[in-house]
């Protein structure tokens, strides 16, 4: 287990260094370099964009997953007490066992993609943050919270919440199921 979370980890930074190589993805000192017309902000959210497909694409593939577990309780119901063939049992327990396991992959790589792109944000943004909270503190005199609040950003799209907002679009569509599986 711990070998396949540490094959895991290496898969994430693989995606982010050939994303970075590659130009899609640019680190925080390009993304603080740019020019006034173009914001940092903008810089980030115009190499953000394919990321959040992708992360779009695994909270797709692991909703799909979702409806392992009922619609094997479905085919136990139907296929095996039926006929009590332990056979048919234990093929289905296999193929939701395997199903389950990349479900959980699939979750934990969404999850350390979108830490990333959230520790990408922060790094971009911080030198731009911290200088605007100097100058700011010089004219007013007064503590800021920038940096905080820049953190905390990063902190949301490192969490589970942010995550959620990927699986949003999928309830209208287990509603309808449950309406169709429902007598």
């Amino acid at each position: 287990m711990l070998r396949a979370v540490k094959g895991l980890r290496g898969l994430a930074t693989y995606l982010t260094r050939n994303a970075l190589e590659n130009g899609s993805l640019t680190d925080g000192a390009r993304m603080a370099n740019t020019d006034t017309s173009y914001s940092s902000l903008d810089a980030f959210r115009a190499v953000a964009r394919p990321i959040m497909w992708t992360i779009f694409v695994f909270s797709m593939a692991v909703n799909a997953l979702m409806l392992t577990a009922p619609l094997y309780m479905l085919q136990v119901y139907d296929r095996v007490l039926g006929s009590r063939s332990e056979e048919t049992l234990l093929a289905l327990s296999i193929l939701v066992l395997f199903l389950m396991t990349m479900m959980g992959v699939l979750d934990y790589l969404r999850g350390r993609v979108s830490a990333r792109v959230g520790a990408q944000l922060q790094d971009g943004l911080d030198a731009r943050v911290f200088s605007a909270e100097l100058k700011r503190a010089r004219q007013s005199g007064q503590t800021q919270t920038g940096l905080q609040d820049l953190e905390a950003v990063q902190r949301f799209m490192a969490s589970p919440v942010f995550l959620s907002l990927f699986d949003l679009p999928w309830t209208p569509l287990f509603l309808a199921a449950i309406f169709v599986f429902h007598p």
